[in-house]
């Protein structure tokens, strides 16, 4: 991706970029996210609440794009922003939901705010400087995805890749209001 497209996204998203922070994964891994960010083109933060009936409709829509992106080197972390978040309740609970990437456990809910991420199932979209190049929703659906759905997330990851600005870099997110302290 050139630069100048970089700065152009950006610019478009305001400040918002990773900051200096090292979060407990549920892979047994404390993951210094600037450092995971700089290893991959891209890496995809998608926001997690637990009861949000949103986050449970598209959690096998992103494990999928998730193995299909990493083929290309897109990098992929759920993210536990919320009050209460803990490695001890949040490993069964991404072993049941089959996630196929480690979920972080940002306690204090400080990459969310960061990030600009204010609900579950928000997606948010680094280029490897962690600056942010898409923010919202993965799809179109209210509740379970089907193929009317608008697939925002794949269709921005697919332009990033092929040196592309997103179609659109800020769809709404549908998803509960994330608990943070």
């Amino acid at each position: 991706m050139t630069l100048l497209l970089s700065l152009v996204l950006a610019a478009n998203l305001g400040d918002a970029s990773v900051p200096a922070l090292k979060l407990e994964g549920t892979d047994g891994h404390t993951h210094d996210v600037k450092a995971d960010v700089a290893a991959a083109p891209f890496t995809v933060f998608y926001f997690f609440g637990r009861k949000c009936p949103c986050v449970k409709a598209h959690d096998a829509v992103v494990n999928k794009l998730q193995l299909e992106f990493a083929a290309r080197g897109v990098r992929f972390f759920v993210v536990d922003s919320e009050v209460g978040a803990a490695l001890d309740a949040d490993r069964p609970e991404a072993e049941k939901r089959g996630y196929t990437m480690p979920m972080l456990i940002d306690a204090d809910g400080q990459l969310s705010r960061a990030l600009g991420a204010n609900f579950a199932s928000a997606t948010v979209v680094v280029d490897r400087d962690g600056r942010v190049l898409f923010r919202g929703g993965i799809d179109s659906a209210r509740h379970e995805p089907d193929a009317n759905s608008t697939p925002y997330l794949r269709d921005a990851l697919t332009a990033l890749l092929d040196g592309k600005q997103p179609p659109v870099t800020e769809p709404k997110t549908l998803g509960c209001y994330l608990r943070r302290k």
